[in-house]
């Protein structure tokens, strides 16, 4: 997918998906005024090869602790890594830096625990060779609240499901919700 271009068309309907991941294709054809049949066709188009993955967030807990780690690892360890991070329940979202030597990194943890089982697992692994952590103190905005900028056109907006301003999506009580 390095060298794959979006036309407008698709970027709309990536955008579309950014306010409803749910929205069928019909709704999201009504909004931007394309027929549903070349909708449903694009979209599964998009989500068959992997440019588009819709992915639901949690909400997050205010009691959590986030951090920023960014570890510097030998060459040709960068990907084992980041694999063994991914891994865990306890880090969201891991990055490969283009240089091959670094992997930036989101640690959600508990006040009292603060991820000294993950730090001290990663600082002991012997292709690391620096750990850095920076406590996040106020998060202004999660990625599932990025939008696609995308000037003129339909208002997105009408596709945003309404939610209650009182709470977020509620937390699923089934493991198999959580996986």
């Amino acid at each position: 997918m390095a060298d794959l271009v979006l036309d407008e068309r698709d970027r709309w309907l990536i955008a579309a998906l950014q306010y409803d991941g749910r929205a069928t294709p019909e709704r999201v054809a009504a909004v931007l005024d394309l027929p549903p049949r070349l909708v449903g066709r694009r979209l599964r188009a998009l989500l068959r090869d992997g440019t588009v993955r819709v992915t639901a967030v949690a909400p997050r807990d205010p009691a959590d602790w986030i951090s920023l780690l960014r570890v510097k690892v030998l060459r040709g360890t960068v990907e084992a890594i980041a694999a063994a991070l991914a891994r865990r329940p306890d880090v969201p979202f891991v990055d490969i830096s283009s240089t091959g030597d670094e992997v930036s990194a989101i640690a959600v943890s508990r006040e009292g625990a603060r991820g000294r089982v993950l730090f001290d697992r990663v600082a002991a692994a012997n292709a690391v060779t620096q750990v850095t952590a920076q406590t996040v103190l106020r998060v202004y905005a999660q990625a599932h609240q990025w939008r696609l900028p995308l000037a003129g056109g339909p208002d997105l907006g009408a596709l945003a499901p309404a939610v209650p301003a009182a709470s977020l999506v509620p937390v699923p009580e089934d493991e198999t919700e959580w996986k």
